[in-house]
């Protein structure tokens, strides 16, 4: 079989393309609309829009993934294109609650906007020949809009490239995010590790940050309800508030920031750690959940609509929605060594079911089905 892989920017649906390469034995290569191809991605291309689908028309390719275009206009000219030329095409959502249409919107412009993204959603949907969601959440999301199709819908979830094992542990808490804002909670994370420390059996852990702050001004979230506010605030801004806990906590010497790290380095920090505590708000996913688990590391998160389909709450992590309930269970894993090693255990097992391997196998059983539709 020969499929397409279109997206904006390189990410983790081309590690997809390389799957199918390699497991599947797929012809299977990826398309950059705004990206250029890097040294060392010999099936990865540029091109514009218009072009991309030239080339997929052209390659006789099978099928295409249409990654990172859900709810853009842009996808309305890939789906129609697609349409008459015969390819089958399959529409990636990367959807988190807070980027989806919502009705509540008190003034007329904001509710135009919100049919406007209806409109774009829905009909996107009638368009495309499969639908591929990464949880049950985003079926949930897509299924409120109107009648979809059930054999339209892919769920396949997204895998991680770690090497599952673990290695003695260190006294410290693990927080990874390639930008650390609002949304990552990690406030609320060092205010729970500063009382968690203030404990004089736990006075020598340290807490680990990975990842820079976020450049620019984005919208606060609501954990509550999922939804974006009407309150706004710079990377600088969190990174200052952040700052302010750590000293008004007293925990200065006891966090420390890294720059991002990957390979060998992180996967150290991952199986190195006690506990991987990151709370987030909201995900369209959550990878690092699964890179905890696969090193044996157990996961202490909130439960949003995402985390509860990665993390199987006292299994293999805790999902606590207030600081007393994540200061609790954090506690819990450092006094009980017999609740801690059963819960590394099924982690390791866990992570089994999320390798590209394991995940990729998913796409063999799922696509062809649309493909043959």
């Amino acid at each position: 079989m020969k499929v397409a892989h279109i997206m904006q920017e390189f990410g983790f649906p081309a590690q997809i393309a390389d799957g199918m390469r390699k497991y599947l034995k797929w012809d299977s290569f990826v398309i950059l609309t705004k990206d250029r191809p890097k040294e060392g991605q010999p099936d990865v291309v540029h091109e514009s829009t218009f072009s991309s689908v030239k080339r997929v028309y052209r390659s006789g390719a099978d099928a295409v993934i249409i990654h990172q275009y859900f709810g853009l206009p842009q996808m309305w000219f890939f789906l129609l294109a697609f349409k008459i030329l015969g390819v089958k095409t399959i529409m990636g959502l990367d959807l988190a609650n807070e980027h989806f249409i919502h009705f509540s919107a008190k003034k007329p412009q904001e509710w135009g906007k919100e049919t406007g993204k209806f409109v774009l959603m829905y009909s996107q949907m009638l368009l495309a020949d499969g639908i591929w969601c990464r949880t049950q959440n985003e079926v949930k999301l897509i299924s409120s809009l109107g009648r979809i199709s059930p054999k339209k819908i892919i769920i396949v979830p997204q895998g991680h490239g770690m090497e599952i094992g673990t290695l003695p542990k260190e006294k410290y808490f693990l927080g990874v995010s390639s930008w650390w804002s609002d949304r990552k909670n990690l406030h609320t994370s060092l205010t729970v590790f500063s009382k968690v420390v203030n404990r004089k059996e736990f006075s020598d852990y340290k807490f680990v940050v990975v990842g820079e702050f976020y450049k620019g001004k984005y919208r606060i979230l609501d954990g509550e309800k999922t939804v974006y506010t009407n309150k706004r605030e710079t990377g600088a801004e969190y990174e200052a508030k952040v700052r302010g806990i750590i000293e008004q906590s007293g925990i200065k010497d006891k966090v420390k920031f890294l720059a991002i790290t990957t390979g060998q380095e992180l996967q150290e920090l991952y199986r190195k750690a006690k506990i991987y505590y990151m709370p987030s708000k909201s995900e369209t996913f959550g990878p690092v959940w699964l890179e905890a688990m696969a090193s044996g590391t157990p996961v202490v998160a909130m439960k949003n609509p995402v985390s509860q389909y990665v993390v199987r709450d006292g299994v293999t992590g805790f999902l606590r929605n207030t600081e007393e309930g994540q200061e609790e269970v954090i506690v819990a894993l450092l006094k009980d060594d017999g609740l801690y090693r059963k819960m590394q255990g099924h982690c390791l097992e866990e992570a089994k079911r999320f390798t590209w391997e394991s995940v990729i196998k998913i796409w063999g059983e799922q696509l062809p089905k649309i493909v043959k539709s």
